[in-house]
């Protein structure tokens, strides 16, 4: 819609000239509604007209929905190859327990090689941050 329709519209309307009357004698495609439109917003009209007119819709290639990086998926280690790998000063027997030390057993209790981890235990828990994780896996 160029400014200068947009002003004849303008002045029919002001003159009490209804939307039907003023859209059927302009022509131009012009529905009721735009000239309502035209002159409650006029602004709106002129921008919206001129990018219909002069702009024709950009195509849009479709875009793929974006993916989640997949993780590299890594074996949880042997659990009993990381219990032979505990320092000898850190494993204990059940007689060198204590309430600050881990409590997870490690080999065959009828063993006599079986011992405790007995690394520094996690607050409120009886084992330490590794069998701690290990004790609650989900």
């Amino acid at each position: 819609m160029t400014p200068e329709l947009l002003l004849t519209i303008k002045k029919l309307w002001t003159a009490g000239v209804p939307a039907r009357q003023i859209a059927e004698d302009l022509g131009d495609g012009l529905a009721p509604a735009d000239v309502i439109e035209a002159v409650s917003r006029p602004a709106n009209i002129i921008r919206k007209k001129q990018c219909l007119q002069e702009v024709a819709a950009p195509t849009v290639a479709p875009v793929a929905p974006p993916v989640a990086p997949i993780a590299p998926s890594v074996a949880p280690p042997d659990e009993e190859v990381i219990e032979t790998f505990l320092p000898v000063e850190q494993r204990c027997t059940l007689f060198d327990l204590t309430e600050r030390r881990c409590k997870w057993p490690v080999g065959d209790p009828t063993s006599p090689d079986f011992f405790f981890c007995g690394a520094r235990k996690v607050a409120d828990s009886p084992y330490c941050g590794y069998h701690l994780g290990i004790a609650y896996r989900q």
